[in-house]
C-alpha cells in the first residue's frame, strides 16, 4: 500500500493544502506551529475517520482538529493498493458524526468504488485505529514500546501455558459480549434499536402526512359546518311544518318532541363521555390551569436569563484566557506582592542605570581633561614655522645681494641686501628667543601634566571599577526581572532597543500587573455567573417538574405548553357542555312532567308521516354531521399535536441512529477481535516470539551493534544483558530507550504486516537522540524505505534524513 497524494480543504490549522508523495521517503521540515502533527492526524482520519466521542478538547480529535478558519471540514487522500489507485474522500461534522460523509473512488475509472466501506482502515490494514496508532503511526508524543502491549496482549497470552486457555476464555467472553448486540429473532441492542428507528420513522412519516391531511381536514370541516347549518335550517323548517300537522295528532307531536329532547341530551352526553375519559375523573380547577400558565411563564423567564448568561459568554472566554496566561494550575502562581516587588526592583534597575551613566560621563570628562592639557599646541608650532620661513627667505637673498653689490658697488641694491639680511637675522633671533621662553614654560607644563595624568589615571581606575560593579549589579538585577517577566510576556529586544544599555521592563510589568488585576475581577465575576447559572438551572428544574406533575397526568407524551393548551380547551369545552347537558336534562324532565308520553306510541298513517320521516332523516344527518364535525376537530387537534412533536421525533431518531452506528461499530470491533484472536492463536503457535526477536535483532544491530544482548519477555518487555545481569531499559537514557523502542516498532510491523506494507508516518520521533544516534536512526530509515513508504515530519533541519 502506498500513499500518492493528500489534499486538505480545512483541517485544524491547515487549509487548502496539498502534498504529493513520490519518493520512498517524503521528508517534510517545517517550523513549530506549521501543522505537522495536524497533517499526520489528517492521514489517520482519512483511513479511520473520527471514532471517539469524548467531551474533553484534548482527547476529542473531532473538536481538536475542527477548522480554525471555518469552512468544509476534511479533504481527500490518493493511495495505491494491489495495482489499483483509489481516492478516499471524507468530510466531517464538527459537532457529531451523523452528517459525516465517506466516498471511495477508483482513480482509473473515476467511478465510485465498492471495494471498501467507510471502515477503510480496518479493512485495509486489518487493525483498528488503536492498532494503527501503535504500529505504523508513530506520533511526536512518544515512541514508547509499552503502548503496544494492548495491541499484542492477545498474542503474548499464548506464551504462558501455550496460551490457548487464556485466548479461549477471551474469545468466549467476547462472544458473550457480542450477544448483547445481536441475538436470534432480531433481538439484542442492534435489533431493538432498528425496531425503534423503524417505529420513529413511521411516526415521522405519519407526522409529515399530517401536514398534508390537516389542510384537507380543515376544508372538509368547513364543508361539514356549511352542510350542518343547511341541514339544521331544513330540520327547523320541517319541525315547523310538523307543528302545523300536529294539530291533527297531539300525541305524535308530544312524542316527536320528546324524542328530539332525548336525542339532544344523548349527543351532549356522548361528548361529555369523551371529555370524562380525557380527564380520567380528575377535573382540574381554573386556579390550577392559571397556575400552570404562571409556571410556564416562569420557565420562559428562567430560560431567557439562562440564555443571557450562556450565550456569547465574554466573561468566561476572557477568564480562561487570563487563567492560561498566568498558568493558575501551577504551584508558582504569581501574587500581587511579587509583582509589586518587581516594580521596586525595576526602579532600582533604573537608579543603577542612571548612576552608571554618571560614572561613564566622569570617565569621559577625565579623558577630555587630559586631551586639553598638552604641552605644545598647534598654534605655537605655526609661529616657529612662520618666523623660520621669513628668516630664511629674507636673510639668504639679502646676504647674496649684499656680497654681490659690495663688489659692484650698487648703492640701492647694497642697501636693500643689508636691510633684507638684517630683517632675516632679526626674525631668526626672535624665533630663537620665543622658542627658548616657550621651552621653559612647556617644561613647567609638562611637569604639571604628568602630575595631573597620574591623578586622573588613579581617579579613572576607581571610576572604571565602580562602573564595572554597577554594570554587574545592573546585569544581575536585569536577569532576575527578565526571568520573571519572560514567564508571561515576550522579552525579545527590538533592533532599536539593542543599542540601549538601560532597557527596563516597566511596560511588561505594567501589562502583567494590569492583567493580574483584570484576572482577579474576572475570577470573581466568573464564579458569580456560575453560581447564578446553577441557581437558574435548579429553579428551572423545580418549576418544570412542578408543571410536568400537572400536565403529564393528562397528556404524558406532549410537551407542557401544548398539553396546557389542550387542557384549557377541554376544560372550557367541558364547562360549556355540562351547562348544556343540565339544561337539556331539565328541559326533558320539565317536558315529561307537563306531558304524557306513551311508551307504546304508534304513529298514525297520514301526510304527517312523510314529514316525520324527513325530520328523522334530517335529525340523523345532523347527528352524523355533528359526530363528523367532532371527529374532524379531534383529528385536526391530534394532527397539530403530532406536527408539534416532529422535532422531538427527529431528535430521538438521530439519537437512535447514532446509537445504532455505535452498536454496529462495537459489534464489528468485537467480531474482528474474535477473528484476530483466533488468527493470533495460529500465529503464536508458529513461534511468533522467535520471529519478532529475529526482526528486532536485525534492526538493533544496525544502530547499536552487539554491545548488548536484547530479549523479549512473555509480556513483550525488552531487557538487556550487561555485566552478567539483565536490566530493564528504564535504567538507560531517554534517547537510548527511544532508539531501542523504535527498532521494536519496526520488528512488530515486519511480523504483523507480511502481505500488505502500510505507510509508516513518523511525526518527529527522534527529538531525544544525540547526534551519533540520530545519524544511525536516519540511516536506518533509508534502509527500511526499501520495504516501507515513509512520511517523515520534523521541525528542525538537524534531524533531516541526510
Amino acid at each position: 500500500m502506498r500513499i500518492l497524494k493528500i489534499y486538505i480543504e480545512n483541517f485544524g490549522v491547515l487549509s487548502k493544502y496539498s502534498q504529493e508523495f513520490e519518493n520512498d521517503i517524503t521528508e517534510m521540515i517545517a517550523e513549530n506551529g506549521f501543522g505537522k502533527t495536524t497533517l499526520a492526524n489528517f492521514i489517520k482520519a482519512m483511513f479511520y475517520g473520527f471514532t471517539n466521542s469524548k467531551k474533553s478538547f484534548t482527547d476529542n480529535d473531532r473538536l481538536r482538529y475542527a477548522p480554525w478558519q471555518g469552512g468544509n471540514f476534511g479533504g481527500y487522500l490518493d493511495f495505491e493498493h494491489n495495482g489499483k489507485k483509489y481516492r478516499v474522500e471524507r468530510f466531517f461534522n464538527p459537532i457529531g458524526s451523523t452528517k459525516d460523509t465517506f466516498k471511495l473512488y477508483d482513480l482509473d475509472t473515476n467511478k465510485v468504488s465498492k471495494d471498501y466501506t467507510k471502515n477503510l482502515g480496518e479493512e485495509l490494514f486489518m487493525v483498528d485505529v488503536e492498532g494503527y496508532i501503535r504500529s505504523s503511526y508513530i506520533p511526536q508524543t512518544s515512541v514508547d514500546w509499552s503502548e503496544n502491549k494492548k495491541l499484542s496482549q492477545n498474542l503474548t497470552n499464548m506464551l504462558e501455558s501455550n496460551g490457548s486457555e487464556d485466548i479461549s476464555k477471551a474469545i468466549t467472553r467476547l462472544e458473550n459480549e457480542s450477544k448483547k448486540y445481536v441475538k436470534t429473532g432480531g433481538r439484542g441492542l442492534i435489533g431493538e434499536t432498528k425496531q425503534k428507528i423503524s417505529e420513529l420513522e413511521e411516526q415521522l412519516e405519519t407526522a409529515d402526512l399530517s401536514k398534508t391531511s390537516t389542510k384537507t381536514l380543515k376544508n372538509r370541516l368547513d364543508k361539514v359546518i356549511i352542510t350542518l347549518q343547511t341541514t339544521t335550517d331544513e330540520l327547523a323548517a320541517i319541525k315547523e311544518k310538523i307543528k302545523l300537522a300536529n294539530k291533527q295528532s297531539q300525541k305524535d307531536a308530544i312524542y316527536n318532541h320528546y324524542k328530539s329532547l332525548f336525542q339532544n341530551k344523548e349527543i351532549i352526553k356522548s361528548e361529555l363521555d369523551i371529555l370524562n375519559k380525557f380527564f380520567k375523573e380528575k377535573y382540574p380547577t381554573k386556579e390550577q390551569i392559571s397556575y400552570g400558565y404562571e409556571l410556564l411563564e416562569k420557565l420562559s423567564i428562567l430560560q431567557i436569563d439562562l440564555n443571557k448568561i450562556t450565550t456569547g459568554d465574554y466573561i468566561e472566554e476572557e477568564f480562561k484566557r487570563h487563567k492560561e496566561y498566568f498558568k493558575t494550575d501551577s504551584i508558582d502562581f504569581v501574587t500581587e506582592e511579587q509583582i509589586k516587588e518587581k516594580f521596586k526592583e525595576n526602579d532600582e534597575l533604573k537608579k543603577i542605570s542612571i548612576e552608571r551613566e554618571q560614572i561613564a560621563k566622569q570617565i569621559d570628562e577625565a579623558d577630555n581633561q587630559l586631551e586639553n592639557n598638552t604641552v605644545l599646541t598647534q598654534t605655537h608650532k605655526m609661529i616657529y614655522i612662520l618666523l623660520g620661513f621669513f628668516s630664511t627667505i629674507l636673510s639668504i637673498p639679502g646676504l647674496i645681494f649684499t656680497l654681490d653689490n659690495i663688489v659692484r658697488f650698487v648703492p640701492f641694491k647694497l642697501i636693500l641686501g643689508i636691510i633684507m639680511t638684517i630683517l632675516g637675522l632679526g626674525f631668526g633671533i626672535v624665533a630663537i628667543i620665543i622658542f627658548i621662553i616657550r621651552l621653559q614654560r612647556n617644561n613647567q607644563k609638562l611637569r604639571k601634566f604628568k602630575a595631573l595624568e597620574e591623578e586622573l589615571e588613579t581617579k579613572k581606575k576607581d571610576l572604571v571599577n565602580t562602573y564595572k560593579q554597577l554594570d554587574s549589579d545592573f546585569s544581575s538585577l536585569s536577569n532576575i526581572i527578565k526571568s520573571f517577566v519572560s514567564l508571561y510576556e515576550s522579552t525579545d529586544i527590538s533592533l532599536i532597543s539593542r543599542f540601549k544599555e538601560d532597557e527596563d521592563y516597566l511596560i511588561q510589568l505594567n501589562n502583567i500587573y494590569n492583567k493580574y488585576k483584570t484576572y482577579i475581577k474576572l475570577e470573581y465575576e466568573y464564579q458569580r455567573r456560575n453560581e447564578r447559572k446553577v441557581k437558574i438551572n435548579e429553579d428551572y428544574s423545580k418549576v418544570k417538574d412542578e408543571l410536568d406533575s400537572f400536565t403529564k397526568y393528562y397528556l404524558p407524551n406532549v410537551d407542557a405548553f401544548q398539553a396546557l393548551k389542550q387542557i384549557q380547551f377541554n376544560f372550557d369545552r367541558y364547562e360549556s357542555l355540562y351547562v348544556r347537558y343540565r339544561k337539556s336534562t331539565e328541559e326533558l324532565e320539565d317536558f315529561l312532567k307537563n306531558n304524557e308520553v306513551e311508551n307504546d306510541h304508534v304513529e298514525h298513517i297520514y301526510n304527517l308521516r312523510e314529514l316525520e320521516r324527513e325530520e328523522i332523516n334530517l335529525d340523523n344527518q345532523v347527528i352524523a354531521l355533528n359526530k363528523e364535525k367532532l371527529n374532524l376537530e379531534n383529528e385536526i387537534r391530534n394532527n397539530d399535536l403530532m406536527i408539534d412533536n416532529i422535532f422531538d421525533i427527529e431528535s430521538q431518531l438521530n439519537q437512535e441512529k447514532e446509537a445504532l452506528e455505535s452498536y454496529n461499530k462495537k459489534y464489528y470491533i468485537i467480531s474482528k477481535t474474535i477473528e484476530y484472536l483466533k488468527t493470533a492463536e495460529e500465529k503464536l503457535s508458529g513461534n511468533y516470539l522467535n520471529t519478532m526477536q529475529e526482526h528486532f535483532n536485525k534492526y538493533i544491530n544496525k544502530v547499536l551493534a552487539n554491545s548488548n544482548q536484547y530479549e523479549f519477555s512473555s509480556e513483550l518487555e525488552i531487557t538487556t544483558e550487561e555485566n552478567g545481569s539483565r536490566k530493564e531499559l528504564g535504567f538507560y537514557s531517554t534517547g537510548y530507550q527511544d532508539i531501542v523502542y523504535f527498532c521494536a516498532r519496526l520488528a512488530l510491523l515486519d511480523t504483523l504486516f507480511k502481505d500488505i506494507k502500510p505507510t509508516l508516518v513518523l511525526d518527529d520521533p527522534f527529538t531525544n537522540l544525540d547526534e551519533e544516534k540520530l545519524n544511525l536512526a536516519t540511516n536506518l530509515l533509508k534502509d527500511i524505505s526499501k520495504d516501507y513508504q515513509i512520511i517523515y515530519l520534523t521541525c528542525h533541519s538537524s534531524r533531516n534524513v541526510k
